[in-house]
């Protein structure tokens, strides 16, 4: 999947506590630079470049809007600053085309789901597509373009938002008016 640009924020947060908010992010994607000991054994010893990887992580936070010291341990921050590190973890991968967002607010109070929505907004106008999946329809109505409708699995009907509303995505999700 990161071979072909896509990316995925989880209903659940794949974060790890003990781990700094720059930690977080580029996790498995860890910049390194060369020393001795990995001239000797091998690049698994070089030395992170821990300034390197905080300024792309600066990056990453600023492009959805987070502002978060990159030095902050994840442990005890709100779930809101973790959905949103999650997001920026996915966005500092390279070449990212394709985000995938799994019920992103059901964790997330109203204001924090409002904020979310408007950087799903924002990351949509630097070019990423975003494929969103959610039962909460006003959600859709405010920040989609067009909506592929499933039931039981099984595709329903594609609509742009600007030919239905609310009742009629309703219907077609349950089957029946």
């Amino acid at each position: 999947a990161m071979e072909l640009g896509i990316g995925m924020v989880h209903q659940e947060f794949m974060l790890i506590p003990g781990f700094t908010v720059t930690e977080n992010i580029k996790i498995g994607r860890e910049i390194s630079t060369p020393n001795l000991p990995s001239r000797l054994f091998g690049k698994s010893m070089e030395t992170l470049d821990y300034k390197a990887m905080r300024k792309d992580a600066r990056k990453a936070l600023k492009r959805i809007g987070l502002q978060i010291e990159d030095y902050v341990k994840v442990a005890g921050l709100p779930v809101g600053y973790m959905q949103f590190i999650e997001i920026a973890r996915e966005l500092d991968k390279t070449e990212i085309r394709i985000l995938v967002f799994d019920e992103p607010t059901a964790v997330l109070t109203e204001s924090e789901a409002d904020r979310l929505l408007a950087a799903m907004r924002a990351i949509a106008a630097q070019g990423i597509a975003i494929i969103f999946i959610t039962h909460r329809l006003d959600e859709v109505m405010a920040v989609a373009n067009s909506m592929t409708i499933l039931r039981d699995g099984e595709f329903v009907a594609r609509k742009e938002i600007k030919d239905t509303n609310v009742v009629e995505i309703a219907e077609l999700m349950i089957g029946r008016k």
